[in-house]
């Protein structure tokens, strides 16, 4: 496992040996004892899709000034420090420059956006206030994120009060023009659908065992072997290498698409489902087959985020809300953090129940379910003496192309394309995978 020294207090990156330029430091896992935990709430720092860090450092003053030479920030294992050497410290830069006035934090407590840290000794340079922590004397500080941001050319700063002091930290750049969304017509997507590689469908023929990646919240990645049972229908492909003058050809199994059932080894761990394939040699316990009449078309993998506009998707915001028809067969509902990161949709669901089968009438699909699906309407029936649950999966052919790229920054980009359904009675959108 690399552990992100940038993240670690002077303090602890001075005792365990590791270089001030030093970022990253690989320990072995069979000697570590960790345990997936949250993100603390005295953390500043934020995270985009790609586990990018920004705000870990936050600047003194406005984000107009040119020298920056005091700065503070928590650090992962728990200390406020504050640098204030006289050295000017750069957003570019891994580590902070010079040595801080620090103190382990002892306590902490966040109400309505405020985030109070409690430590022993005062921080000269902060404005703390005397406390009692821990049945002794101490001081506390407080930290609140501001609601509106600060844009200096193509830069976007984050405005933060520290103890009542001004602070900022870099938060990105501005994204230029507007993301578009057009109406697409059904011709013009049935022509994108025609000559795009489509998704491969496998079903297991025997029982399978393979290591599936499982994700950290923020990054890094562990791997928990899961049990694909004889039958289990699975996304994936079977790819071949050349190895020493030889063809060997492996199975790539995109364990992500598979319900809790399967993947409870890693949900049990606190991980969230990994997002590249697990590779298992057994390629021939494998058959293909068609893509399952319970899953939706169009190249959709089976995510379906609560929405009825485009909105969410040109703002990149996250659905509080979403669906997943696994390829094994269950619909999942996930309950999301909207100020979070996509992982979100990797959680464990809240609700899994089985697709007992499955109909198609026009543009509807009829699912029918094991339970009822909370939040979702189902009509009761009766198939064969035994109750079921059917739930619509209606597409009423309205599709957008949003172009996420309006200026040509990126070489070959092209619009993503959303069909928007109802499912259950709710409005919902899917990402098509035509690329």
């Amino acid at each position: 496992m690399a552990i992100n020294a940038t993240a670690l207090s002077y303090h602890l990156r001075h005792q365990l040996g590791i270089g001030d330029k030093q970022t990253f430091k690989d320990v072995a896992v069979r000697t570590l004892k960790a345990t997936p935990v949250d993100q603390p709430a005295y953390s500043t720092v934020m995270h985009d899709d790609f586990a990018d860090l920004t705000a870990a450092n936050l600047f003194k003053g406005t984000s107009a000034q040119e020298k920056r030479t005091q700065l503070f920030r928590t650090t992962s294992d728990g200390y406020v420090e504050y640098y204030d050497t006289g050295t000017s410290q750069r957003n570019d830069t891994d580590l902070p420059q010079g040595k801080p006035v620090s103190q382990k934090i002892l306590r902490t407590s966040q109400a309505h956006g405020v985030v109070t840290m409690a430590y022993r000794h005062h921080l000269k340079g902060l404005k703390d206030t005397p406390t009692t922590v821990k049945g002794a004397a101490g001081y506390q500080l407080t930290l609140q994120k501001q609601k509106q941001t600060t844009t200096i050319g193509y830069g976007v700063y984050a405005n933060y009060r520290v103890g009542g002091q001004s602070f900022y930290a870099y938060q990105g750049q501005t994204t230029g023009s507007p993301v578009t969304a057009k109406k697409l017509s059904a011709k013009a997507l049935a022509k994108q659908v025609k000559t795009s590689p489509k998704m491969t469908y496998y079903r297991t023929t025997k029982k399978v065992r393979v290591r599936a990646p499982f994700d950290a919240y923020v990054s890094g990645t562990l791997k928990k072997t899961i049990t694909l049972p004889k039958g289990t229908v699975v996304a994936g492909q079977v790819v071949s290498q050349r190895q020493r003058g030889k063809t060997v050809k492996s199975m790539q199994v995109v364990t992500n698409r598979l319900s809790t059932k399967r993947l409870a080894p890693g949900y049990k761990k606190g991980l969230w489902a990994g997002q590249d394939a697990a590779t298992t040699k057994h390629y021939q316990s494998f058959a293909r087959v068609k893509r399952p009449a319970y899953m939706p078309k169009n190249g959709s993998a089976g995510d379906l985020y609560l929405g009825s506009s485009t909105k969410p998707i040109t703002a990149g915001k996250l659905a509080k809300r979403s669906v997943v028809i696994t390829t094994d067969g269950y619909v999942e509902v996930h309950h999301n953090d909207p100020a979070g990161r996509k992982t979100e949709y990797r959680a464990k669901p809240k609700t899994s129940v089985k697709i007992k089968r499955t109909t198609i009438k026009g543009h509807t699909r009829y699912l029918y379910l094991a339970k009822k699906l909370s939040g979702f309407k189902t009509k009761k029936v009766h198939y064969h003496g035994k109750a079921q649950y059917r739930l619509a999966l209606f597409n009423p052919q309205k599709t957008y192309a949003v172009n996420f790229d309006p200026d040509g920054d990126e070489d070959g980009s092209t619009p993503e394309d959303f069909g928007f359904l109802v499912f259950g009675g709710q409005s919902v959108y899917t990402p098509y995978e035509l690329d």
